[in-house]
């Protein structure tokens, strides 16, 4: 075996530490270890890190770029690639317009800001709104709601577990999840030592979830009614006294409505609905509010469990409303709106990424973080007209795994004239595409990820260097998106300046 070097995790937010030892030859990994020295994780890592070495190994990995023929896929050098895409998109382009050429975003982007804004700047270029994602299956409530409160979708105030006197927790699975939305290391170390201190953990969730059978109270909830105990848990903290009413008077609007709605909320008409006893529900709002009174802090917190419900978004909301009124809001102890060392929702905004509010041609769904939900992504295919997707690209994501009807998305995207995939596999998605181009691992490129920056309850700033070299031509996402603008006679986010600067990065 060769070296072994130190890096860390880029799959969720956690981004625990690895140690990680290569082969011989500097492109295989022979193991992935906790980082016991990482002065976040200390030593933790979940299971899909250290397995992390099977993918990276994969043989099914794409290795060079690979275009379909009659006669099957087939490997053709990069230039080859780049110029026959090109050449498509520029004919696409100058017949249909921009919006003629559409993106879907995987979850990956989320954890690379160059790829991220490689994804960005290329789709600027071309001059397409046409951005779909995997957040309409998983967070785009969060999102949503972050915009509408605070004015930034980036901007996702997190639970400061470390100090909580109080933490009730609806949907989520930390022990198996790592949570989303909050950099969390070492999860049930964490909040195994939230109780010791004395403070109150609660799970709300459908089942007895493996976090709930380690540490804390399990309450069995309805599934799609979290919106309601909420409500209920609001109606408890008015009563008694529990609203900051000079914050509400000076930070917040609309609170007399709200109060209204709330009132006739009690616990027992909450039980009829959501299937959580009276007692159970006063109990919670007494530990919240009896921690937010003594000095330690509360927090609500939710994940995917409920991001995916069909209220989402409205729970969230409310989840928020309640941790801001109840003074909780940016709080030691309470939810702390995290800054890390690049201020990202004011970075992006200059950018001009996650602000706009126009709507998808089919069903008039509002963009959000500038993407439209991808459950309209066969509908758009379908229906002829101006902004008709006749091409579109995929960076790291399996849309025909992901959404919803996939025979009917399958059937869409077999009539597009141009299916571009970049992965590190050929997945379901990518076979049906016309050509492939071989992405890298996180183990092969440079890091620093500022993005999940404004995750952390505390300030911390990861950098890497790439630990594994590649044994094919795959190249970083960032490079890939940049010498397809080139090759598509397109600068990235429109500009020469923004373009030039960002494309040397790429080198």
């Amino acid at each position: 075996m060769g070296e072994t070097k130190a890096t860390f995790c880029r799959i969720c937010e956690a981004g625990c530490g690895l140690r990680v030892t290569l082969e011989d030859d500097r492109s295989a990994v022979a193991e992935i270890r906790p980082d016991p020295e990482h002065p976040s994780s200390q030593g933790y890592a979940c299971v899909k890190g250290v397995r992390f070495r099977d993918v990276h190994n994969s043989p099914d990995r794409v290795r060079h770029p690979m275009k379909r023929t009659a006669a099957g896929w087939r490997r053709i050098p990069w230039e080859q690639a780049l110029a026959e895409i090109g050449a498509r998109v520029q004919a696409i382009r100058g017949a249909h317009g921009g919006d003629a050429l559409a993106m879907y975003i995987g979850n990956p982007a989320a954890f690379s800001l160059p790829h991220s804004l490689g994804i960005y700047g290329f789709m600027r270029g071309l001059g397409s709104r046409n951005l779909y994602s995997s957040g309409s299956q998983d967070c785009n409530n969060k999102l949503l709601v972050a915009r509408r409160m605070y004015g930034a979708p980036a901007l996702q105030p997190v639970p400061d577990v470390a100090r909580a006197g109080c933490l009730i927790c609806l949907g989520t699975n930390p022990a198996v999840s790592h949570a989303s939305f909050i950099h969390l290391p070492r999860p049930l170390e964490q909040l195994k030592a939230l109780t010791r201190r004395g403070g109150a953990l609660w799970h709300v969730n459908p089942r007895r979830t493996e976090t709930a059978r380690a540490v804390g109270e399990h309450v069995f909830i309805r599934p799609g009614t979290d919106v309601f105990l909420l409500l209920s848990l609001l109606h408890e903290l008015v009563g008694a006294g529990g609203v900051d009413r000079e914050r509400v008077a000076r930070y917040m609007r609309g609170w007399d409505e709200l109060a209204a709605l709330a009132e006739p909320w009690t616990p027992a008409r909450t039980a009829a609905v959501t299937g959580v006893a009276p007692e159970v529900t006063r109990a919670m709002a007494r530990d919240y509010l009896q921690a937010t009174r003594d000095g330690r802090g509360a927090a609500l917190y939710c994940s995917t469990g409920v991001n995916q419900g069909g209220q989402g978004t409205l729970a969230f909301w409310l989840l928020n409303v309640i941790n801001a009124v109840s003074g909780n809001l940016d709080r030691a102890g309470g939810v702390l709106v995290p800054r890390g060392l690049l201020d990202l929702p004011r970075q992006l905004r200059r950018l001009g990424i996650g602000v706009r509010s126009d709507r998808s041609r089919i069903g008039g769904f509002e963009a959000i973080m500038d993407t439209f939900p991808a459950g309209v992504l066969a509908d758009e295919i379908e229906t002829a007209g101006p902004g008709q997707p006749r091409a579109m690209f995929v960076s790291a994501g399996n849309p025909l795994l992901s959404c919803a009807d996939e025979p009917r998305l399958r059937a869409a995207l077999e009539r597009l004239e141009l299916l571009v995939s970049v992965d590190m596999f050929r997945n379901e998605t990518a076979e049906l595409a016309h050509y492939v181009l071989p992405a890298t691992s996180f183990l092969e490129r440079p890091d620093l990820p500022l993005s999940s920056q404004g995750f952390s309850p505390e300030l911390c700033v990861q950098l890497t260097e790439a630990v594994a070299e590649v044994d094919g031509e795959q190249r970083d996402e960032w490079w890939i998106y940049n010498a397809l603008a080139r090759a598509c006679d397109v600068r990235l986010f429109g500009s020469r300046l923004i373009g030039a600067g960002l494309g040397l990065a790429s080198r």
